[in-house]
């Protein structure tokens, strides 16, 4: 794709401001549109241009979308969007990931943090999982695949491309494998656990190594304690604070197809004899358990995104909040409680204030041990809030 022949937009002085300070976006409002622009295919590669003719760079363009355009190169120069643009960024990743995690599980690509917008690459040892949101990043795919493939050497490579954010691009929804299908399910090393995923039909990638970090910081409050794990998926959470000495886990999602490869991995990792496992609504589950008088020395918490658009930032506060005064009436004293939002609409100040009005409605003092954000291979935009949706907090009550 030669930068010459592209086509090229005229953004106004506040969109020009905001690239020229690095934010990644320009929303549609600040576009002058002509019916030529209208009726590019939607991620069409442009030159982005100031209204006095100040090149700024270049990015993908989908007229259809409210974040109309979305910048793969920033500066005066042009460069060629082509494989080898890909391999160049793929490798500055790669490097970023091996000098941190010495085992080629990790999150590989994270967007708009590793400088391209719209694309997310999970690797699990032989396979990798791949997901595009954005039109530019599947018009892209004749570059970025064989310049994966050629860095790699992938035996499978697995598009995970049937996430509810495509539609906004105008994408259809689709599960397709290159290469070899990847097993089922399919082990995922981290730290000392291993966990088992299923990466075709699991949620987002298969798994989430964004609690990566959190999972060995939660787990070492486990030692010699009964040990809750709240909305554990495969066993997030619940099996490193089983091998941390745990008296007894127990592991509750919604999903028995998850429990099922949950308690597979406890297996796995010989400590299947101190887990059991618990299927239904958390909201459900635990007010009965109240009056059951059970309690827990650790309560770990690490729900979907409650929040998943601004108008219902009211409600999902509350659904924190509900989910901590719960927690909290299950906690021993001088327990540990784990909770985690992956909702970027909840801002940290937001969550923090819901949860902390929880854990006083059940009437029980507080002490914030630390915040925590998702782990070093989702690398985070500077100047992009929605890039950082993970924050985490851990209380001793």
């Amino acid at each position: 794709m030669k930068s010459a022949s592209l086509p090229h937009i005229i953004i106004d002085k506040d969109a020009t401001r905001h690239l020229e300070q690095g934010f990644p976006w320009v929303y549609q409002s600040a576009i002058a549109w002509n019916s030529q622009l209208e009726q590019l295919q939607p991620g069409t590669v442009v030159q982005v241009k100031s209204k006095q003719g100040k090149a700024l760079g270049m990015g993908m363009l989908n007229a259809r979308s409210i974040i109309a355009l979305r910048m793969l190169h920033t500066g005066s120069g042009l460069v060629t969007i082509d494989e080898a643009f890909f391999k160049y960024r793929f490798e500055q990743a790669l490097r970023k990931r091996e000098a941190l995690i010495k085992i080629p599980y990790y999150r590989l690509i994270h967007s708009e943090g590793d400088q391209l917008p719209g694309l997310i690459i999970d690797r699990f040892g032989d396979y990798t999982v791949c997901q595009t949101t954005t039109a530019g990043m599947e018009l892209l795919k004749p570059f970025w695949v064989p310049a994966l493939k050629t860095l790699l050497n992938p035996k499978g490579i697995i598009f995970r491309d049937d996430g509810a954010s495509r539609k906004k691009e105008g994408l259809k929804l689709e599960v397709t494998v290159q290469g070899e299908q990847p097993p089922t399910p399919t082990e995922v090393h981290e730290r000392n656990t291993i966990y088992l995923a299923n990466l075709i039909h699991g949620q987002k990638t298969g798994w989430f190594y964004d609690q990566r970090e959190n999972r060995g910081y939660a787990a070492q409050f486990a030692n010699n304690q009964h040990v809750l794990d709240l909305y554990t998926h495969t066993g997030g959470f619940g099996l490193p604070a089983a091998q941390q000495g745990a008296l007894s886990v127990t592991l509750v999602d919604a999903s028995a197809e998850a429990l099922k490869l949950a308690s597979q991995a406890a297996m796995l990792n010989h400590v299947d004899s101190l887990c059991s496992y618990e299927e239904g609504n958390i909201f459900e589950l635990l007010p009965a358990w109240i009056n059951e008088g059970r309690h827990y020395g650790l309560i770990i918490a690490d729900p979907p995104a409650f929040i998943k658009d601004k108008q219902y930032i009211a409600s999902g506060l509350r659904g924190y909040q509900k989910l901590a005064f719960l927690c909290a009436q299950l906690l021993e004293p001088q327990g540990t409680l784990f909770i985690a939002s992956c909702s970027h609409h909840a801002e940290l100040n937001a969550f923090r204030r819901a949860v902390e009005a929880g854990i006083r409605e059940a009437g029980r003092d507080y002490k914030l041990l630390r915040t925590s954000f998702a782990d070093k291979d989702h690398v985070i935009h500077p100047q992009l809030q929605q890039n950082s949706y993970l924050k985490a907090l851990c209380y001793r009550l």
